[in-house]
C-alpha cells in the first residue's frame, strides 16, 4: 500500500511536488504489532465473555465469601485473600508477576515516548501508522491489566493470566526473532541496538515474567467436587508446570522411602480427589445411565 503526501518544502526551483511513502506497507510488514492484534481479540472475547455470562447467569454471590468471624479486620481479610489465592507461595509469585508486568509498562512507555517523536518527526503531510512502539506500550498496558484483574475475586474476566502469558510470551519472541537471533548469525547485528542496555532489560523482565513466573507458580487447589474438598490436596494436583513435567512433586516421598526400610500407609501422600471411591463411583453411575438412556 502506498499513500501519496504533498512536499510543502518544494524541490529547490518552486512549487510543490508529489512523493510516496511506502508506510503503509511498513506497517502491516512489523511483527512488532501482533501483540495489539492480539490485545484486540483478547480483549473482545473477554468482553463477549462478559456481556454473555451476565446475561446468562446475571449476578451471583461470591461462592468463595468467608463467614463474618473469618473476615472480621483487616489482617484477616487480607489472610483469607491469600488463602483464597491458593496460599503465600502462589500469592508471591502473583505479587512478582504484577511487579514485574509495572516495571515492563514504565520501560515501554518511557522508550515509546522518545522512539516515536524520532520515528515520526515533522514530515509534513505524511501518513503516519501508529508507532510501533506504542503499540507495544498498548500491548503491556493491557497485559498489566491482566495481572491486576488475577489479584481480584469478585470480578474475574476470561483466561486472565493466560492471556498475560501469551501477549508477553509474543513480545518475547518478537525480540528474540529480532535481537537475539542475528547474535547467532555471523555479520548480523541486533535490530534494536539503538536502544542500548535498556534492550536487554526488557528482555530479561519478559523472561522472568512471561516464562520463568508461569513455569514455576503453583497451581491453585481445584476440587472435582466443590461440596467435599480434600483436607489435604496432593502434590500433584497443586504442583507447576515445570514440577509436573519433571515429576519433582515426587521428591519428597522418594526421599523418605531412601531413609526408611518400610513406608507406613500413613506417610504416603494423600490420595487424589478424583481418585476417591465415592466420585468414581458416582462418574460412573452417570456414565451408566447416559449410556442406558
Amino acid at each position: 500500500m502506498i499513500s501519496i503526501f504533498v512536499n510543502q518544502a518544494g524541490d529547490g526551483v518552486g512549487g510543490t511536488q508529489l512523493q510516496f511513502y511506502e508506510a503503509g506497507d511498513a506497517f502491516w510488514k512489523d511483527l512488532r504489532y501482533i501483540p495489539l492484534l492480539l490485545t484486540g481479540i483478547f480483549s473482545f472475547s473477554q468482553l463477549t465473555h462478559a456481556v454473555c455470562s451476565r446475561f446468562k447467569y446475571g449476578r451471583r454471590p461470591n461462592e468463595a465469601a468467608a463467614s463474618t468471624e473469618e473476615r472480621r479486620g483487616f489482617l484477616a481479610r487480607w489472610r483469607w485473600h491469600i488463602h483464597l489465592h491458593g496460599g503465600y507461595v502462589i500469592y508471591a509469585y502473583m505479587v512478582a508477576r504484577l511487579v514485574g508486568s509495572v516495571g515492563l509498562l514504565y520501560i515501554f512507555f518511557t522508550t515509546a515516548i522518545g522512539d516515536c517523536e524520532k520515528a515520526t518527526g515533522n514530515n509534513g503531510w505524511t501518513f503516519s501508522p501508529l508507532c510501533v512502539q506504542t503499540a507495544l506500550t498498548i500491548a503491556h498496558a493491557y497485559a498489566t491489566l491482566l495481572a491486576v484483574t488475577t489479584f481480584s475475586l469478585n470480578f474475574r474476566p476470561l483466561a486472565p493470566a493466560r492471556f498475560h502469558v501469551t501477549i508477553l510470551c509474543s513480545i518475547l519472541a518478537i525480540y528474540a526473532y529480532r535481537d537475539i537471533w542475528p547474535l547467532a548469525n555471523y555479520g548480523s547485528v541486533p535490530k534494536d541496538q539503538a536502544e542500548g542496555n535498556i534492550l536487554w532489560v526488557k528482555i530479561a523482565l519478559l523472561v522472568v515474567t512471561g516464562v520463568i513466573i508461569p513455569l514455576f507458580i503453583p497451581h491453585p487447589y481445584v476440587p472435582v467436587d466443590p461440596k467435599n474438598p480434600s483436607p489435604v490436596p496432593n502434590p500433584e494436583q497443586t504442583a507447576s508446570w515445570i514440577s509436573a513435567l519433571t515429576y519433582t512433586y515426587a521428591d519428597p516421598i522418594i526421599i523418605l522411602a531412601n531413609k526408611v526400610a518400610h513406608l507406613r500407609h500413613d506417610q504416603l501422600p494423600p490420595l487424589s480427589d478424583y481418585d476417591f471411591a465415592q466420585y468414581l463411583s458416582e462418574s460412573a453411575a452417570k456414565a451408566v445411565i447416559r449410556d442406558i438412556l
